[in-house]
């Protein structure tokens, strides 16, 4: 997949108000707000405004343009034309300083205590909802599987 800042700014054309931090602000393309909430790790969004959030930068592409997930994929680079999906094993990001692993696993734990909310709440999930629970629980257990695969 692209990395997330150059796929936001450069074919998105977001604009994010802070210079630092792995969380960035812009304005949402959905509502026009300025509560867009953009994760450059993981490429994870959410809208404080309307809602709107996903996993990654095809769950946002799929969902901002109306597309299959193999037709995101497409558009990003990311798919083998063989019908199958380039899909690397996780690895642990290099360099991931323990304040950035703790605020990466405070917004994935936010977004599934949403998430088991709305659930809780009658809510039926659809598909981009539940690949970003998905997505959001590897990445928790990956930064907490310590190097060397044993918890």
């Amino acid at each position: 997949m692209p990395d997330p800042e150059t796929y936001y700014i450069a074919t998105e054309g977001l604009a994010f108000r802070e210079k630092r931090g792995t969380w960035r602000t812009a304005d949402c393309p959905w509502h026009g707000g300025q509560s867009l909430r953009i994760n450059l790790a993981s490429g994870a969004y959410a809208c404080m405004g309307c809602g709107e959030r996903g996993g990654d930068v095809i769950a946002f592409a799929m969902n901002r343009h109306g597309l299959t997930f193999v037709e995101a994929a497409r558009r990003l680079g990311c798919w083998i034309e063989d019908g199958s999906a380039i899909a690397p094993p996780p690895t642990r990001p290099a360099g991931l300083s323990a304040a950035d692993a703790l605020a990466l696993i405070a917004a994935d734990a936010e977004l599934l205590a949403i998430e088991a909310l709305r659930v809780a709440n009658g809510h039926v999930l659809d598909q981009n909802a539940r690949q970003a629970i998905i997505d959001a629980a590897r990445r928790v257990l990956l930064l907490a599987t310590p190097p060397g695969g044993r918890r």
